[in-house]
């Protein structure tokens, strides 16, 4: 466990079972769970800290809110390390804004999308999968170029590299 994410959610539940004995969940359990919201927060957090220096806020809230709504309804690739996953988020999530696409490209990414999501999503459960295309197929009436590469970027990572890749 050299993940620094993973070092401090182990710190902080050897310390909660040590401050309340109580507690019937094993330190493991804490760890696990205090690992992803460590994770969760401090990329909302840096991708809104990188949105309001650059003056992208609104943006960058659009782009975290459709990415993360299209993965719940997919699943994805996950990053080996905790740590890699907050600056692989943080790097897509609060770079998307950035990108300027010409006229009429996110109707093209949105069908790259659903063609992705409808082949390789890996909850392939009907709510899911209609879920995942009613999703993108409002970004066709929304039109949103930022909407559209967020539902790219978890679109692609829907596609199996190899064994080095955790998938959920």
């Amino acid at each position: 466990m050299n993940d620094p994410i993973e070092i401090v959610a182990s710190k902080l539940a050897h310390l909660s079972k040590k401050w309340n004995p109580e507690i019937t969940d094993h330190v493991e359990d804490i760890r696990y769970g205090v690992a992803l919201r460590i994770n969760y927060y401090s990329v909302v957090l840096g991708c809104l800290i990188i949105g309001f220096v650059t003056g992208k806020v609104l943006e960058t809230i659009v782009s975290m809110i459709s990415f993360i709504l299209l993965r719940r309804f997919t699943g994805g690739l996950h990053m080996p390390t905790l740590t890699l996953c907050f600056f692989v988020s943080i790097a897509l999530m609060s770079g998307i804004p950035h990108i300027s696409l010409a006229q009429n490209i996110s109707i093209v990414l949105n069908i790259i999308s659903l063609v992705l999501v409808l082949f390789l999503s890996e909850r392939r459960q009907r709510h899911n999968l209609m879920g995942a295309c009613m999703l993108i197929g409002s970004n066709f009436i929304l039109n949103s170029d930022v909407i559209a590469m967020s539902f790219l970027a978890q679109s692609v990572l829907l596609i199996r590299l190899g064994k080095g890749v955790k998938q959920p």
